[in-house]
């Protein structure tokens, strides 16, 4: 972690995976991030990686991903006191806490959004949605180090803040930066890049396409098979 009290900070908030932050794409992002001069954290959602869960879920507050964020935020500051700039980064499920965590804490002063969960209510939410929240319940299921079913009705409070579909009609006062792949499901693709579109917003909002799938030069995060992507992506 650089010491210079100018240093601007990056939080980066890992997507949904059984290494959590130990995923390689996360290690090497942190990696030139810190190379580049920012004072970078890595860290864990609860219940995945090397974090403690909760043995059960009874509510929304027990799986508080933003507040992981916010958490991790203070964390930093704490850690590097001189720190004058935060930016939050995340990818696929981090990608939505990145968002939701940077329109509730004052703190972070730019969101980098990478591949985030959308299509809500088209995948997940509706009656008739094509995966459902089951779906989301076997996942979280599998990747989570603490084994636990999530009852249905706490999951959607859970996943609802942390998809980007829930801020179409907010106004974005902080620069946000959204990043997909182009080689993405090209529904998704299109979602986003219309959804950006139509963002209400003070400052700035970008989208930019690179060339690359959801994992960005990595084998699903297991090891680097095209180094140029991640730089790329940093």
């Amino acid at each position: 972690l650089p010491s210079h009290p100018n240093a601007s900070g990056i939080v980066v908030c890992p997507g949904a995976n059984s290494r959590g932050c130990r995923n390689i794409l996360y290690l090497e992002m942190a990696k030139r991030f810190a190379k580049l001069g920012y004072a970078c954290l890595l860290f864990d959602f609860r219940g995945y990686g090397l974090s403690e869960g909760p043995r059960k879920v009874t509510s929304f507050k027990d799986l508080d991903f933003t507040q992981d964020a916010i958490t991790a935020v203070s964390f930093l500051k704490k850690q590097q006191t001189g720190l004058k700039h935060i930016i939050i980064v995340g990818h696929s499920m981090g990608g939505g806490v990145a968002v939701s965590a940077g329109v509730r804490d004052h703190r972070i002063d730019e969101i980098v959004s990478i591949s985030p969960g959308r299509r809500a209510e088209e995948l997940f939410l509706a009656k008739n949605a094509r995966l459902g929240m089951k779906w989301i319940q076997g996942r979280m299921y599998k990747d989570m180090t603490t084994k636990v079913k999530i009852p249905l009705d706490i999951l959607r409070k859970i996943t609802l803040p942390i998809v980007v579909d829930s801020y179409r009609d907010f106004v974005f006062i902080k620069p946000t930066l959204f990043v997909e792949g182009v080689y993405e499901n090209p529904k998704d693709v299109d979602f986003l890049t219309n959804y950006v579109i139509d963002l209400k917003n003070l400052t700035r909002k970008e989208h930019i396409l690179l060339r690359s799938a959801h994992w960005f030069g990595t084998a699903s995060g297991t090891r680097v098979v095209f180094p140029v992507a991640i730089h790329i992506l940093v």
